[in-house]
């Protein structure tokens, strides 16, 4: 079981930025519109990069090959850009008719869950995106499957993964879950004394971890203005680089996975990344992916090795969205049960047609 720990108080430089965070909020909530239209541009030219590297069992290859467990986070990772900006999953078929939902089959997606409840939980993230239920994917209830991994005592779904906590929470949400509280307060715990958090017990703060945990402390319910939340972003501005990107913590250099996930923090704080606040002179972490659009449309490093997973991750924070997405197969499920609708369900854009094309 982890301590429960309080955040430390905050520092002079941390209260100004907070004071120019909350200048910068917007004061109606996220918008599920783009911020900026050169970003949409951007990622739906970046959509057509990815959809013509689709291979003919309708996976888009981001790290994994073809069958392989480590397939189903690349799915699920391109499940998520193709909700960003607007694209009905089940209409993204290659010439053999093989669809981008054709290789979540039960078998591998058994394999890629077996190991830990953080892959069930990016799991469930990704059956909703493809507006599918969680509680009925080819034979799994995955919200059984991550209700067996937590404790009600603790509010723990992994007493040492914070990483693994988040994605568990943010699959029970996609689901229409109700986050309990205490697996909520289990993750705000978790907040290290430089205001971030770690992937696990033994880490140090890093970008990544900090950006997921605040899209997850939202789902929960957490409020925006707590020491928590506001610790977090303060972290996040203080490692914040030059060019206005984020890195991973293992190289001085921005990247575009580290900058995206970060956005997607900020923007679950209800924080504008393009905002005063994350201004670096003519920068900010919105014009930087922006600055790694390439002729192709992708959005990358040149130099690195993983293009398309760098092009995925930065498509839903240039679209300002967020996780989960939800379903409406899970929409429609609790209304007919007559069950209460949590986050996302009880938000305005579940009744957003998904477009064809």
């Amino acid at each position: 079981m982890n301590k429960i720990k309080h955040a430390q108080p905050a520092t002079l430089a941390g209260l100004t930025f907070i004071l120019a965070l909350s200048l910068t909020t917007p004061a109606s909530g996220l918008s599920t519109s783009p911020a900026v239209s050169p970003a949409s541009t951007a990622a739906n030219a970046a959509m057509n990069y990815l959809r013509a590297s689709q291979i003919s069992d309708g996976t888009i290859l981001l790290f994994g090959g073809a069958g392989s467990t480590s397939a189903i986070g690349d799915i699920a990772d391109d499940l998520f850009a193709i909700r960003a900006v607007g694209i009905a999953p089940a209409t993204v078929v290659t010439t053999s008719g093989k669809t981008i939902l054709s290789p979540l089959s039960t078998i591998t997606a058994t394999r890629y869950i077996s190991g830990n409840i953080g892959g069930i939980g990016k799991l469930s993230l990704a059956v909703a995106a493809a507006d599918l239920d969680p509680r009925a994917f080819d034979g799994l209830d995955l919200v059984v499957s991550m209700t067996l991994a937590y404790s009600s005592a603790t509010g723990s779904f992994d007493d040492t993964n914070t990483w693994y906590q988040a994605l568990a929470m943010m699959g029970m949400a996609a689901a229409g879950e109700q986050i309990p509280i205490t697996a909520t307060r289990n993750l705000a715990g978790r907040i290290t004394g430089s205001g971030g958090f770690g992937y696990d017990a033994a880490s140090g703060a890093d970008t990544n971890t900090t950006g997921l945990v605040l899209e997850a402390l939202v789902c929960g319910g957490y409020p925006i203005t707590s020491t928590e939340v506001l610790s977090a972003l303060a972290y996040l501005k203080s490692v914040q680089h030059g060019d206005a990107g984020f890195g991973n913590g293992f190289s001085s250099d921005s990247d575009i996975n580290s900058s995206a996930i970060v956005i997607q923090g900020i923007l679950a704080a209800k924080t504008d990344p393009t905002g005063s606040a994350w201004q670096i002179a003519s920068s900010n972490p919105i014009s930087y992916l922006l600055s790694a659009v390439q002729p192709d449309s992708g959005i990358y490093i040149v130099t690195s090795a993983y293009k398309a997973s760098q092009t995925a991750a930065a498509i839903p924070a240039l679209m300002s969205r967020t996780l989960p997405f939800s379903s409406r197969a899970v929409y429609v499920r609790r209304v007919a049960a007559n069950q209460a609708l949590y986050f996302p369900y009880n938000q305005h854009r579940i009744t957003l047609p998904l477009i064809k094309k």
